[in-house]
């Protein structure tokens, strides 16, 4: 059996993660049940039960808060007798594309012997804020989502 992790999307609400088991966590059953796969289902930094503000789109701790989970993940395996390959897959939509290629950059960079990543999806991630964000806000239209620029500046 492979492992999958689902990294969550944009939240503003520390509640509303996989961790408490919020519509999130419902992909994982999904996932779960249609690839038969585990699925690690990791909250980020400041999110949960972390204490703080959420760092959003940081991505040295969407990465890592993502590794640790991994790591739990296969260890709970380990612990249960549950048999897993070595196929990581990962998959993902908006910030959690952001997160993704976090967390591939970190495995690929630091963790290449932990962890083989079998197929990395992350898509219509945040890539490149500086440049679409400025883009939105400044060519005279209504932009339909402002909480975006506040909540970066804020976690930050």
């Amino acid at each position: 059996m492979g492992l999958t992790t689902y990294l969550h999307g944009t939240e503003t609400l520390k509640e509303n993660v996989p961790s408490r088991l919020s519509n999130e966590a419902s992909i994982g059953y999904y996932a779960s049940a249609i690839i038969g796969s585990v699925v690690a289902l990791p909250d980020y930094l400041g999110m949960g039960d972390s204490p703080g503000l959420h760092p959003y789109i940081h991505s040295e701790t969407e990465a890592s808060a993502s590794l640790e989970m991994l790591r739990a993940t296969r260890e709970f395996c380990e612990n249960h007798a549950i048999y897993l390959n070595d196929d990581l897959f990962i998959f993902v939509y908006s910030q959690r594309g952001h997160a993704t290629l976090a967390l591939q950059k970190l495995i690929e960079e630091e963790n290449i012997e932990e962890f083989i990543i079998t197929a990395s999806i992350p898509m219509a991630g945040p890539y490149d804020v500086s440049g679409v964000q400025t883009d939105l806000l400044t060519n005279g239209e209504n932009y339909p989502a402002p909480y975006y620029l506040p909540y970066l500046i804020l976690s930050y």
